[in-house]
Parts: C-alpha cells; structure tokens; sequence
C-alpha cells in the first residue's frame, strides 16, 4: 500500500492551537494560529496514522493529540495541560485505511477522515532455480555436461 500521508505539524502553549495535517494531495488545518511551534513529525517510507488520540477541553482545539502510525510509533503534538484533560477519545482506521485528518467540531474531534490506501503492484523479476533432487546413488553419467565438466576438474586438482 502506499500512504498519502507526509507529515504533521502542530502548535500550542497551555492547549493545542493550530495542527496541520499534509499529505501528496492535500492540506488539511484545524484550529487558529498561536502558540510555540511544537516539533513537527515526518512519516517514514511506508509509515501511516493508523490511531488517534485527542484530549478535549473547552477552548481551542483540545489539550493535544497523539497519534500512534503503523510501525508503532507514538507521536505527542500538546499543551502543557494534555495530562490534566479528563475526556479523551480515541479513533482507529479501517484496516487498508490511514488517517489524513479530523472531524472537529468547536474544541471537540467527533471523529476521523480516512481514505483507502493505493495499492502499488511490485514487478519481480523471473527468476530460474535449477534444484537437483537426490534420491538413492548418481552415477556420473547422470549427472548434467557442466556439472560433469566441474567434477573432473575437481578430480584433477
């Protein structure tokens, strides 16, 4: 599957402020500018939001968010007042499905926007794999010309 997702940035002081989701298509942006730049995540090759934690309180866009991506990682974008947030809600994607954004309703996420991965078709190479099964003896004379070939020299040497 390819991801669209690229990266997430995010701003706060005391709640979370300002957060943008971008990906290869679009941007998304919740909230209003203000508040410290906090340290913005890029998503690895392949890497994708699967898990969405948000923290709510009664102004701006929430105390904070946390995201978890499909290799396990945990990423924390919040104001200093994350921890003392008592209502929290959490939102997963469907399977082949990654998170690019968020339902918001005032300071409230009521939910998630997710979209249905590509998928990319992986061209292999033909590969040959010669294997020789060996049940019981050989005699030389069965064996292939190259290996035959080999074998003298071996026998040489």
């Amino acid at each position: 599957f390819i991801p669209k997702m690229v990266r997430v940035e995010g701003w706060a002081g005391a709640e979370l402020d300002h957060l943008v989701f971008v990906s290869k298509t679009t941007t998304n942006k919740y909230g209003r500018q203000g508040g410290n730049a906090k340290p913005h995540f890029k998503l690895k090759k392949g890497e994708y939001i699967t898990i969405v934690l948000h923290k709510t309180r009664n102004s701006y866009i929430g105390s904070g968010i946390k995201f978890t991506t499909s290799l396990g990682r945990e990423i924390l974008i919040a104001g200093s007042n994350f921890n003392s947030a008592s209502t929290s809600n959490e939102y997963a994607a469907k399977p082949g499905y990654e998170i690019i954004g968020l339902n918001m309703s005032g300071s409230r996420c009521n939910g998630i926007v997710q979209v249905k991965m590509e998928e990319k078709e992986v061209q292999v190479d033909d590969l040959k794999v010669e294997t020789i099964h060996v049940e019981g003896e050989r005699k030389e004379d069965d064996y292939p010309r190259e290996v035959k070939v080999a074998m003298a020299k071996q026998k040489s040497a």
